[in-house]
């Protein structure tokens, strides 16, 4: 179902809201008959023009607008993260700061967040605090960085912007000393923080946190891999010398060897695939050696600035007969 966000600065009378709210429960008051998807998309259309004040004095007249219909606040909050406004993502928070819906229905709009069309700092402002809501709500942090990457791909200056430096620093701080951890919880905080950084992107402060993320044999390989990937968004203007270094030590797992591997061919260069090719004469580990090859051959096209290199990778009979042998 599509929601035309077009016209949100457009204020109407809250009152307009509640009868589309009213006429949407009462066709639905029996069964689910096939106008109630319109009505249900025309009621998200009224919610997104309205200001916080209405949607929250809506939100605690619920029952009394649709008549106790017991599907009603299933409508308001299924309704609610679909409008895409500040005043929705600021009536999200909150109600789960204040634990007026389940865990179960705080997920759900978490994972809803990175489709807001059109998000503004000052959603991220308003979203920020739910960040340490993450022992509770963990998802949390994947759908506020989600919605922050939404944004900055329209904002491309966004990493300097306060608000996003903002949730940076309060998603670093809970990397704590090298990711280490003492539980399975912490552990989950860890993967998930590390896996929002890669989503923001906007890490350069924290790329030698990261690196000891990942480097660190105290770690688990789940967090290590994560903190590999966290890179993935780094640009290029960074060395990937240390990712490559860590690919060609044999004596690493082969997981991490690949990680850092794909790591650092997000930004290729002539250099990096002819130091790949010598590797690949040499490795001593099969999987490794298969993973590369079957991904250089898989994406020729992707990397068509270096086809050339590449090729001379893929036609080599030396690493051909170690990969396939």
């Amino acid at each position: 179902m599509l929601f035309d966000h077009t016209n949100r600065e457009q204020k109407i009378d809250q009152s307009e809201a509640e009868e589309s709210f009213k006429e949407l429960c009462k066709t639905a008051q029996n069964d689910i008959r096939p106008e109630v998807p319109r009505l249900f998309s025309k009621f998200v259309q009224k919610l997104q023009q309205l200001s916080y004040d209405n949607l929250y004095n809506i939100y605690q007249n619920v029952d009394k607008i649709c008549d106790g219909s017991s599907k009603a606040r299933k409508f308001f909050l299924d309704a609610i993260p679909l409008t895409g406004s500040e005043a929705g993502i600021a009536l999200m928070k909150h109600m789960i700061v204040q634990d007026t819906v389940s865990t179960t229905e705080a997920e759900a709009w978490f994972l809803m967040l990175g489709f807001t069309p059109k998000p503004n700092s000052a959603m991220i402002t308003t979203l920020t605090p739910l960040l340490e809501t993450s022992t509770k709500h963990p998802k949390a942090i994947l759908g506020i960085s989600a919605l922050v990457h939404s944004y900055c791909k329209d904002n491309s200056e966004c990493g300097d912007e306060p608000e996003v430096k903002n949730i940076v620093k309060v998603l670093s701080s809970k990397l704590g000393s090298n990711c280490h951890t003492n539980n399975d919880q912490e552990k989950q905080v860890v993967i998930l923080t590390l896996k929002a950084l890669g989503n923001v992107g906007y890490i350069e402060d924290l790329v030698p946190t990261v690196r000891q993320c990942a480097n660190s044999v105290d770690n688990s390989m789940e967090v290590r891999l994560a903190a590999i990937d966290a890179f993935r968004r780094l640009p290029c203007i960074y060395s990937r010398d240390e990712m490559l270094q860590k690919f060609f030590d044999i004596k690493e797992d082969s997981e991490v060897r690949i990680g850092n591997y794909l790591a650092a061919m997000k930004c290729p260069t002539s250099e990096m695939l002819a130091k790949v090719r010598d590797s690949l004469d040499q490795e001593t580990v099969n999987q490794v050696g298969s993973f590369v090859w079957t991904h250089l051959n898989n994406h020729q096209q992707s990397l068509q600035p270096y086809e050339h290199s590449i090729l001379k990778i893929l036609s080599s009979k030396k690493t051909t007969e170690k990969v396939l042998d």
